[in-house]
């Protein structure tokens, strides 16, 4: 009977999910990170809520990331932890030079060692009180760089939300 199914209108999904994290009790986001990564074969972003100040989109993970570690405020296990995941994204995966300034980097779901640290630094930003959002995007634009872990894409018109 799936032929009565309406289709699934992201765009009021993204904005519900967005007044839901806005009108949340006690600065306790509402959870929007799955358990685990996608098991279907297709792109992944996560992104702050913050704007990046050079490309003018939501900030990615590791900015994130590392804007709490430049807090005075983070707890030093934490920080540690922190510092941990990010050593080994800076040892295993690749920051090419590219010629872009507002390309969005996107993760393939199928790497599954960079997927399994991605949800250990995701674990730890939420314990840092940044909230994160999880954005499944099957084709998200022009590839301008590819490896085994991830993808940088300049975002096609309709993909403005990136």
């Amino acid at each position: 009977m799936g032929y009565f199914k309406r289709r699934l209108d992201r765009g009021q999904s993204r904005r519900i999910v967005r007044a839901l994290n806005d009108a949340a009790v006690d600065g306790k986001a509402w959870d929007t990170i799955p358990g685990r990564p996608p098991r279907t074969h297709t792109f992944v972003r996560f992104s702050a809520r913050d704007l990046h100040e050079d490309s003018g989109r939501r900030r990615g993970i590791f900015s994130a990331a590392y804007r709490v570690l430049r807090s005075h405020e983070v707890d030093p296990h934490l920080a540690a932890a922190l510092k941990a995941e990010l050593t080994w994204f800076g040892d295993n995966l690749t920051s090419p030079d590219l010629d872009h300034a507002h390309a969005i980097f996107l993760f393939k779901s199928d790497a599954r060692e960079c997927m399994k640290h991605i949800w250990t630094l995701l674990h730890h930003l939420r314990e840092a009180g940044v909230w994160v959002e999880m954005q499944t995007i099957p084709r998200p634009g022009r590839i301008v760089y590819q490896d085994e872990h991830q993808i940088a894409v300049l975002p096609w018109g309709d993909a403005s939300e990136l």
